[in-house]
């Protein structure tokens, strides 16, 4: 191949790099989080039922991971006396991971590089979801079927229906998840080799066409590589494949399999009126807002313990006759009060409010098992729920997000009277709740904002429709 053939080539190519560039970041990079989220709720929902069967026990360390970059947990064989320790261990490590990837990661072809795609694949193929088997190789798939195998054998067919959902979804899930990266990771490695065609390649001595590299070729271009592409990483096998595509008697059969593979297949759609899915925007609020129900159930059984603490610590000989006081004389029930205080931003006033604790543990509790239920989208509830009216969601939603946003701010009054009422020592014993308010108010956050699209668009419908104009291709 000639020399202008190689630079008409390169042209081309940046061409249909930078239309498939566009085409990622709006289609695929978007529905790829989207299946990432449910790859997490999916597992969510299997990793909380072992919980709860004590097949395994929450990692005491969990929270205090400071995770920069994604990693993963261990492969080695671990004997049957280590089972329950070691995998409960790496599922948690594995549910941390996941979290990092959905909350902190950037979903962007800029931030995406191959090592970190590798990384990513690594993590989706950690346990192999589509052929999870008690004879599998790998020693956490396995004991992860056989812990599985042990609910399925038991009498809970509501956990039973739950773990085959998931499993079933979650393969699913992996091959979208896997068809995705592996489009993303053909775009990173012809971006990298167009970058080493202009940055080195171009600055070679001219080689004829079909003549095979030089030898020492691979080591100049290393070389020239320290200086003209610093940071990022040397691959071989990449600087190879542009020599075969440029100089080998089959350049021009393999450079046009690259552009067609990056081309983009244009699908063409009869026009028809645009449908204004208000009903698929409120429905993606409530999953957004159902997915905060791991958490929830997490802040509380943490606050819950804080309350059994400071109600078995030692008592004063006033406390207990106030409470004698209260249970005897008052005829008050043995509920527990605390009375928290809180900032109101509409009056800009100090509130306090008194919490009966028990009522409010299990109230919220009940909202943070429906959340869990409504997160499973093959779950009958959110089956029901999808065939509601768009006016019923709608309700349904701001009956719980109002809902989720009251306990938000019990939790956070809570947790601040608990430090509170423990000396500076004791303090060191509390369970804190940072981290779940944090995740709790984003998902809040997150949920009034797709709300708020929902209520400007069809005010906007409204406006159009008062003004005689309607809302349709043309």
């Amino acid at each position: 191949m000639e020399a202008e053939e190689r630079v008409d080539y390169s042209i081309r190519l940046e061409t249909a790099l930078e239309a498939r560039n566009k085409f990622i970041e709006e289609k695929r990079l978007p529905h790829l989080k989207e299946n990432f989220r449910l790859f997490q709720t999916l597992f969510e929902n299997i990793y909380n039922i072992l919980l709860r069967k004590s097949l395994i026990q929450e990692d005491p360390y969990k929270y205090e991971q400071k995770i920069s970059e994604i990693s993963l947990p261990s492969r080695e064989n671990f004997s049957e006396s280590e089972k329950q320790e070691k995998m409960s261990q790496r599922l948690s490590e594995f549910h941390n991971q996941l979290d990092f990837l959905n909350n902190y990661y950037q979903f962007s072809l800029e931030f995406l590089n191959l090592n970190r795609i590798k990384l990513i694949v690594g993590l989706v193929k950690y346990i192999n979801w589509q052929n999870l088997s008690t004879t599998s190789s790998n020693i956490t798939t396995m004991v992860l079927a056989e812990y599985i195998q042990r609910v399925k054998q038991g009498t809970d067919k509501i956990s039973v229906g739950i773990i085959q959902d998931a499993v079933s979804q979650l393969d699913n899930t992996t091959k979208q998840i896997m068809a995705a990266l592996s489009e993303i990771t053909f775009w990173l490695r012809e971006n990298y080799k167009l970058e080493l065609r202009i940055k080195i390649l171009s600055r070679l001595p001219d080689m004829k066409a079909g003549e095979p590299p030089k030898d020492g070729i691979i080591k100049t271009i290393k070389r020239m590589f320290v200086q003209s592409m610093q940071g990022s990483p040397f691959f071989p096998s990449l600087v190879e494949e542009v020599l075969a595509e440029n100089y080998s008697s089959q350049s021009k059969e393999l450079q046009q399999i690259i552009l067609e593979r990056l081309a983009i297949k244009e699908v063409k759609h009869r026009k028809k009126k645009k449908e204004h899915a208000y009903k698929a925007i409120l429905l993606e609020a409530v999953r957004n807002l159902t997915k905060s129900g791991n958490t929830l159930k997490d802040g509380l059984a943490k606050l819950n313990d804080n309350s059994l603490m400071l109600n078995s610590r030692k008592v004063t000989f006033r406390e207990q006759f106030s409470r004698w006081v209260r249970k005897t004389i008052q005829k008050e029930t043995d509920e527990q009060i605390f009375e928290v205080e809180y900032f109101d931003g509409t009056t800009s006033a100090a509130i306090i409010e008194k919490i009966a604790f028990n009522r409010f543990y299990q109230e919220s509790q009940k909202k943070a098992r429906l959340f869990m239920t409504l997160a499973n989208r093959m779950s009958t509830a959110y089956q029901r729920l999808e065939g509601a009216g768009e006016e019923q969601i709608f309700d349904f939603l701001n009956k719980n997000l109002g809902d989720l946003q009251l306990i938000y701010r019990r939790m956070e009054g809570l947790s601040t009277y608990f430090r509170s009422e423990f000396t500076q020592a004791e303090r060191n014993k509390l369970r804190g709740i940072r981290l779940e308010l944090t995740a709790l108010k984003n998902s809040i956050v997150k949920t009034n904002r797709i709300r708020h699209d929902y209520v400007s668009g069809k005010e906007e419908e409204q406006q159009m429709k008062k003004l005689g104009i309607s809302m349709e291709d043309g």
